[in-house]
């Protein structure tokens, strides 16, 4: 079936998978011990992050209105700059 590009399901599925992949990750990091950010606020971070992500994939694949779906966008954004200065910080 083809889709109006705005209104293709893929790519609110793509960030939810994202966000799922991101919050899994950095459990795995907060929980093992030897990780060297076990414990530490900084994969709590993504966590909420990757948690915030999914919600935002799955609310714009259920939303029509222009505007709430643009309003999602700017926060899912903020949400993927957000998540990948946290995992920048983990590296440092």
């Amino acid at each position: 079936m083809s889709y109006p590009i705005s209104q293709n399901p893929a790519g609110p599925t793509l960030v939810a998978f994202a966000g799922l992949i991101a919050a899994i990750t950095a459990g795995y990091a907060y929980l093992t011990p030897l990780t060297g950010v076990n414990d530490t606020a900084g994969p709590l971070l993504v966590i909420a992050a990757g948690l915030a992500l999914i919600a935002g994939g799955l609310l714009l694949r259920a939303v029509s209105g222009r505007g709430v779906r643009m309003t999602l966008r700017v926060l899912v954004l903020l949400a993927l700059v957000g998540t990948c200065f946290a995992g920048l910080l983990l590296h440092q």
